[in-house]
């Protein structure tokens, strides 16, 4: 009866960002750089209300949970969406999507005619892909190891791609380019991408770390690069604001901008959620 911004029966999408709402990171529209992010923790959260047969903690991921048929959550994590919206499209939204597109236009801010490289072409990859081409990018390089990948690269906007395995992508990127790319997004979560992105950008510009590394990672910065004017920045789930964002991208899919049915690779019930991580 407290709940004020959804209602029974609405579709939602959920969202790890949950900013506080009141503080002045999320009053100034950066809820992913909340400094109360404990304000949606669940109450009792500290003590784990499930275990396994072993006695092991069953946690919630992310604030939000998942493999589950219900679940409970702060309504600040939730997003309103139409009830038209396919539910096994709108479940991308507020991850893969989110952080993708976000990346392009929240932190990029990729303009009309700039050029991109993409160093992964998963799920968020590919969303950076199609952020780019919907931003108007003049050329949007894919670099992967996957010929699969390389293909659905192309298939929702890559104007060029670059199999990493088959020598030095860096190389390859400035050989397309003859200066290296506007904006070089990492999309795998390696110290070693991230340096090939910040190498891959032209004098000036920046390499964006989207990938998620573990917490002890180390990544080495060239002074050279430094010299040049660039700069290696972390990206955090697009810096999204759910309740802004997420509404724009379901219109960019109704108008055609955006694919998200190319993003579905499979469709298993929850009984068969070990299969989906094995084919994952």
């Amino acid at each position: 009866d407290a709940v004020t911004s959804v209602a029974v029966g609405d579709h939602v999408v959920t969202c790890l960002v949950q900013g506080c709402g009141t503080c002045a990171r999320c009053e100034g529209g950066e809820p992913t750089l909340c400094t109360h992010a404990t304000a949606t923790r669940r109450a009792g959260d500290d003590e784990p209300r499930f275990r396994t047969s072993t006695g092991a903690a069953v946690t919630v991921f992310a604030n939000v949970g998942g493999l589950s048929e219900e679940m409970v959550l702060d309504e600040r994590g939730l997003v309103a969406i139409p009830d038209d919206v396919p539910m096994d499209l709108a479940a991308i939204l507020g991850c893969a999507v989110v952080t993708g597109l976000g990346a392009v236009f929240n932190v990029a801010r990729v303009q009309p005619g700039e050029t991109v490289a993409v160093i992964g072409c998963g799920g968020v990859g590919l969303n950076v892909i199609q952020g780019a081409r919907i931003a108007g990018a003049s050329r949007i390089i894919a670099v992967d190891i996957a010929d699969s990948k390389l293909d659905a690269a192309r298939a929702v906007g890559a104007t060029d791609i670059v199999n990493a395995s088959a020598g030095d992508p860096v190389a390859k990127v400035i050989a397309l380019t003859g200066v290296g790319v506007d904006h070089a997004f990492e999309v795998i979560g390696k110290p070693a991408t991230a340096q090939q992105a910040l190498a891959m950008a032209a004098n000036g510009c920046d390499g964006y770390v989207v990938g998620v590394m573990s917490d002890n990672s180390t990544i080495e910065v060239w002074s050279e690069y430094t010299k040049r004017g660039k700069s290696l920045r972390g990206v955090f789930m697009g810096s999204t604001r759910p309740r802004v964002d997420i509404p724009r991208y379901v219109e960019m899919w109704r108008q055609g901008q955006l694919d998200l049915d190319s993003m579905v690779s499979r469709r298993l019930p929850l009984s068969d959620v070990n299969e989906g991580f094995r084919a994952l």
